[in-house]
């Protein structure tokens, strides 16, 4: 049987494939207009770029996420939905425009939480390994010469 925790909005789940971490769906943030380069939930930049006309940005939610088809990639099914439903997804009155083609100035980047507001030089190394991590881009150098660098 697997062992589930929660700890600060993350749900660890250990399973003989592995250990799984995934945003819990409880306090999601609500629906709401999307509005360019904002930071959702803390750990999602959006970037709407020169999309015209007004979204919403809400959870994908569990109903959705069960209708994905999920690739076999030795991640249990059920925890891959599970962490689809807590992602964000842009809505256009009834339609989502993650169905077809996005816009090439749109995008839904990782954030490295809490290093996404203020990133003190001693966290430089571990905020840098978090981000090669999660696919999110590379932090910037300090900005003064001979700074620590971690």
């Amino acid at each position: 049987t697997p062992f589930c925790a929660t700890l600060s909005r993350t749900v660890v789940d250990a399973r003989r494939a592995g250990i799984f971490l995934r945003r819990e769906t409880r306090n999601l943030p609500p629906a709401a207009p999307a509005v360019n380069n904002a930071l959702w939930d803390g750990r999602r930049r959006i970037t709407l770029g020169d999309e015209p006309g007004a979204f919403l940005i809400a959870p994908l939610g569990a109903a959705r996420a069960a209708r994905q088809a999920i690739a076999e990639n030795g991640t249990p099914p059920s925890l891959v939905r599970a962490a689809l439903a807590a992602e964000p997804v842009l809505w256009r009155a009834s339609e989502h425009p993650g169905d077809s083609p996005m816009s090439p100035g749109m995008a839904v980047c990782p954030v490295v939480a809490p290093f996404a507001r203020f990133l003190p030089s001693f966290d430089l190394a571990p905020a840098g390994s978090v981000a090669a991590l999660i696919g999110a881009p590379r932090l910037p150098a300090p900005p003064f010469g001979g700074h620590t660098a971690g």
